[in-house]
C-alpha cells in the first residue's frame, strides 16, 4: 500500500521523458531526416571525387613534361577546393556545407597554386539548386615546375605546347644584348616603323617589350640596349648595329633580336630564327637558349597558341642583318601585328609583364 506523498520513481521520471522525446521529435527528427539523406545522397559521391581528383594531382607531381586533365565525371553541385596539401570537396547548394577532404602528397620541387571551383548561379549570391546555371568543370595542368587547377570556363589559352630541347643545360649568360627591332630612320631617311597596323607599329611594340625586360630584370643581368634617343620622340630611335653594341657595351654573350611577324588571321605563333650559316658550336648555343625561351613563354597564360624554332639564312629577311654569325643569337618574332591576341599580349600590362617574365627564365635570369 502506497503512502500519502510517496510515489514511485517511475511515475516521477516518466512525464518529463515524456515531455523531452515529444520536443527531440518535433525539433530535431526533421533536421535528423534531412542530415541523413544529405548523407545517404553525397557521402560516398563526395568521397569518390575528393579521391580521385587528389590522386591527379599526385599523377602530375610525378609526370614528366607538361600536361593537362580535364575532368570528365559529373562533378553535380559540388565545389572544390585545392592547396598543397589537400583536396577539399564540398557542396554549396547545402546549408550544411559539409567538408570532406583527401591529402596531396606533394613535391617541394613543384609548386601548386591553390584554387577554389564553383559552380555559376545566377543570380551569383544565390547557391541553390535551382538556382546553378553550370556545372564546376576542373582543368589540371602540369607547367615545367608548376601545377594549376582552374575551370575550364576560366582556363583561357593556357597552352601546354613544348619543344624538344637539346640535353644539358646552356652556357650561363652574363650580358645579352637586346636589339627592339625597327625604329629610327632608314637610309632613305623615312621613319623605319617596321610592320603596322590600325592598331599599332612594330618599332613602339618591341621598343616596350624590350624596355619591360630591362627595367624588370636589370639587376640580375647586364644589358646592351640597341636604341638610343635622338629626338624628343621616343618612338624614333636610332638603331645601333652589332658591331657598335660591342664598341659601346664591352662585349655580349648573345644577341636577342625582338621582332613582330605580319601572318593574317588570329594565331599567336611565337618564332625564334638562328643564322643557318654560324659555326656548329654557334648554331647549337642559339638553339638551345631559343629553345628554352620558346618553352618558357608558352608556359606562360598569355594566349599563344604556337611555338616555333627554325635556321635562317643571312639577309633572308628585312631585319636579322643585326644578328652575328660568330656569336650566339636568335630573331624573337613575337606573333602577328595583324592578330588581335597578339596585340592583347604586347598591350596588356600583365601579359606582357608574364611574356618578358617567359622569356627572362629561358635566359637563365630566374
Amino acid at each position: 500500500m502506497q503512502k500519502r506523498g510517496q510515489y514511485n520513481i517511475i511515475e516521477i521520471l516518466i512525464i518529463p521523458v515524456i515531455g523531452l522525446v515529444l520536443v527531440f521529435g518535433f525539433f530535431f527528427t526533421p533536421l535528423l531526416a534531412e542530415t541523413l539523406k544529405i548523407q545517404e545522397t553525397t557521402f560516398f559521391e563526395k568521397h569518390y571525387l575528393v579521391r580521385d581528383m587528389a590522386m591527379i594531382v599526385d599523377v602530375l607531381y610525378a609526370a614528366p613534361g607538361n600536361m593537362a586533365v580535364v575532368y570528365d565525371k559529373d562533378t553535380k553541385t559540388f565545389s572544390f577546393k585545392f592547396s598543397p596539401k589537400e583536396a577539399i570537396v564540398y557542396d554549396a547548394t547545402s546549408d550544411l556545407k559539409l567538408e570532406t577532404s583527401y591529402r596531396i602528397i606533394g613535391s617541394r620541387l613543384i609548386s601548386l597554386e591553390p584554387a577554389e571551383l564553383m559552380p555559376e548561379f545566377t543570380p551569383k549570391e544565390t547557391t541553390t539548386k535551382e538556382a546553378m546555371t553550370r556545372k564546376s568543370i576542373p582543368v589540371f595542368a602540369k607547367l615545367s615546375n608548376r601545377i594549376i587547377i582552374k575551370d575550364q570556363e576560366g582556363m583561357g589559352s593556357l597552352t601546354l605546347l613544348e619543344l624538344p630541347c637539346s640535353p644539358g643545360k646552356p652556357a650561363e649568360l652574363k650580358k645579352i644584348a637586346i636589339d627592339a627591332g625597327h625604329g629610327g630612320e632608314l637610309t632613305d631617311k623615312s621613319a623605319d616603323d617596321g610592320y603596322t597596323s590600325p592598331a599599332a607599329k612594330e618599332k613602339d611594340l618591341t621598343a616596350s617589350a624590350a624596355t619591360y625586360l630591362i627595367n624588370s630584370f636589370q639587376g640580375k643581368m647586364d644589358f646592351a640596349y640597341s636604341r638610343a634617343d635622338t629626338t624628343s620622340d621616343a618612338t624614333l630611335q636610332k638603331r645601333s648595329t652589332s658591331s657598335q653594341i660591342e664598341k659601346d657595351f664591352g662585349g655580349s654573350d648573345i644577341i636577342l633580336s625582338l621582332h613582330i611577324g605580319n601572318k593574317p588571321g588570329n594565331s599567336n605563333t611565337v618564332k625564334a630564327f638562328y643564322y643557318a650559316t654560324a659555326a656548329e658550336d654557334i648554331q647549337a648555343q642559339s638553339k638551345a637558349i631559343a629553345c628554352r625561351v620558346l618553352n618558357r613563354i608558352a608556359q606562360e597564360d598569355i594566349g599563344i597558341t604556337g611555338i616555333s624554332l627554325a635556321p635562317i639564312e643571312p639577309k633572308q629577311y628585312h631585319d636579322e642583318e643585326f644578328l652575328d654569325e660568330k656569336k650566339p643569337g636568335f630573331i624573337l618574332e613575337l606573333g602577328s601585328i595583324q592578330s588581335a591576341a597578339t596585340m592583347s599580349m604586347l598591350q596588356d600590362i600583365s601579359k606582357l609583364g608574364l611574356l618578358t617574365q617567359g622569356i627572362a627564365r629561358g635566359l637563365g635570369l630566374s
